[in-house]
């Protein structure tokens, strides 16, 4: 071998060598890129169980609706229920093969949710049954909000992670606001979609 030749395959190694090193620092700079959009500290995982709705109970209207189970015994009180992708209310024990499930449209049903992507807290009320009934839109109230909280029409409200339900999951959309001397309200739509549901996901463990 010439040592033009040896010259050769060395600087092709050395060439090697520094490809496989910019590739390697490009490719661990594109894994940590992906996992920033993933977040995987943020992601709640959970497991559901689809339940036919058997009865709603028309005179409160779509406040609250029944689902048969095997034996309500094999699950927990309070249950978070899942109509259409979005939280929509709890499930409570009605007797041995059955759940009454409460959506937050009930007047006795009460919620911490957060404004999704602040800081901001509140507590989530069903209070305007009527304006529901008479409008057709699941409307809530979020009471306790910060006063100085900039809350604008269209803002997402979502679990905040208590009551065994898990945090992160869409509850409500801003409608509008007011504001006291003290706290700050909003009037908020429910975004599951209750009136047509057919079906609830039960959330039956979190991980």
């Amino acid at each position: 071998m010439t040592l033009r030749e040896e010259n050769q395959i060395f600087r092709n190694q050395l060439s090697q060598k520094n490809f496989d090193e910019l590739e390697f620092k490009r490719l661990k700079q594109e894994n940590i890129a992906l996992r920033k959009q993933l977040n995987l500290k943020e992601i709640n995982f959970y497991q559901t169980e689809v339940f036919p709705i058997y009865e709603r109970h028309p005179i409160k209207w779509n406040y609250e609706f029944s689902v048969r189970v095997l034996d309500t015994r094999a699950y927990k009180e309070s249950y978070g229920v899942m109509v259409g992708g979005y939280l929509a209310g709890r499930a409570k024990f009605e007797n041995k093969n059955s759940f009454r499930i409460k959506t937050f449209l009930n007047s006795d049903e009460e919620f911490a949710v957060n404004v999704q992507g602040t800081s901001w807290n509140g507590l989530l009320r069903g209070e305007y049954q009527e304006e529901s009934l008479k409008t057709g839109r699941l409307i809530c109230l979020v009471d306790y909000l910060p006063r100085d909280a900039e809350i604008k029409e269209d803002m997402l409200l979502q679990s905040t992670g208590t009551l065994g339900i898990p945090k992160g999951l869409l509850v409500a959309r801003v409608i509008r606001t007011e504001r006291d001397e003290v706290v700050q309200r909003a009037y908020v739509e429910l975004l599951a979609p209750i009136e047509s549901a057919d079906y609830i996901s039960l959330i039956v463990d979190q991980k």
